[in-house]
């Protein structure tokens, strides 16, 4: 069975929203060093910049867990984040298959193998990736990652501590858990 969810206002483009809302104006650890501009976003402008010192992984995450709000009440029983319900659990969440920037993320800095339409990744992976990217100035960081388009390049680190953050913390799954990354369309996975 494929049972898909919607979290508005969680999907990429979305949560870097959520993430800049958090600091408000000031320097945030997700963004890449040497980058200073505005993120938009549903008519919405955000100001993106680094902290003088760079990113930082510790500090990103804590600014992506208050922007999930893994703390909110829960109604249901079982949350994921936001008090939005999280499926239930079961057997089906034994084995992920993800897609859209699931997959893009990852393999624009090659945790995932952009020449595959398929990778099976452990979340750690992600974790690693993103302390490697964060250590990237913004100025370098088309060259190091040419398969990130140009204006997501600032976000690069934020992205991938997003994804993360979010699997570990905003659906409980554990950092050796593995996860695939595809870029099948749901409808074909169906038929797979």
């Amino acid at each position: 069975m494929f049972i898909s969810f919607s979290y508005l206002r969680f999907g990429k483009e979305a949560s870097r929203a959520e993430i800049l809302k958090v600091t408000n104006g000031s320097p945030n650890p997700c963004i890449l060093a040497g980058y200073h501009g505005t993120y938009t976003y549903s008519g919405e402008e955000y100001k993106a910049f680094s902290p003088a010192s760079g990113p930082n992984f510790d500090e990103c995450k804590e600014i992506i867990l208050k922007a999930l709000k893994v703390n909110d009440p829960c109604p249901y029983g079982k949350c994921s984040f936001g008090g939005i319900w999280n499926g239930g659990g079961g057997s089906g969440q034994k084995t992920l298959y993800v897609t859209s920037s699931f997959y893009y993320v990852p393999t624009g800095v090659n945790i995932a193998d952009p020449n595959k339409p398929n990778s099976k990744i452990r979340i750690e992976d992600l974790k690693t990736g993103a302390e490697q990217v964060c250590k990237t100035k913004y100025k370098d960081a088309k060259a190091t990652y040419p398969l990130i388009y140009e204006d997501s390049l600032p976000y690069a680190c934020l992205d991938l501590i997003y994804q993360y953050t979010l699997f570990v913390d905003g659906f409980g799954k554990f950092a050796l858990f593995e996860v695939f990354f595809t870029y099948v369309f749901w409808q074909y996975i169906l038929l797979t």
